[in-house]
């Protein structure tokens, strides 16, 4: 058992790649960063076809998870519709439509969450209403 410690206390050799960022270094930060913007989440003169791409993939994944979050769904759908129609009108004009379709996705599922709350909430102002209704008719 001292031959395992003793080896866990030497210095460790270089690694073979010179890219190797450690969690909690200065360079593991960059992973955040879009590539050849030097900010987060500048999409500033990148490839249309990525900022489609990018812009129907939030609003897909706001747009599923819309379901999950119940109340709190108004959020992403909110975010979903924007990113959506942003995602649906730069991928538009570009041959690669794989932006464009994931953007009418995020579109159509945050319309069918949308409308899904507002009848849900319909039908509780409603229940609530016929309640009082009942109430006063006593």
């Amino acid at each position: 058992m001292d031959d395992f410690y003793a080896a866990r206390s030497s210095t460790s050799p270089p690694l073979p790649w010179s890219n190797f960022a450690p969690p909690f270094s200065d360079r593991a930060v960059g992973i955040f960063i879009v590539p050849g913007t030097g900010s987060p989440l500048n999409f500033d003169g990148q490839d249309p076809n990525r900022q489609a791409m990018t812009f129907g993939i939030i609003s897909l994944i706001c747009g599923i998870a819309t379901f999950f979050l119940g109340p709190i769904g108004i959020v992403t759908v909110v975010i979903a519709i924007i990113f959506g129609s942003k995602g649906k009108e730069i991928g538009a004009d570009l041959p690669d439509k794989t932006g464009y379709y994931l953007s009418v996705a995020g579109l159509v599922l945050a319309a069918i969450a949308l409308l899904i709350t507002l009848l849900a909430l319909t039908a509780c102002a409603g229940l609530l209403g016929l309640a009082s209704g009942l109430r006063s008719f006593h």
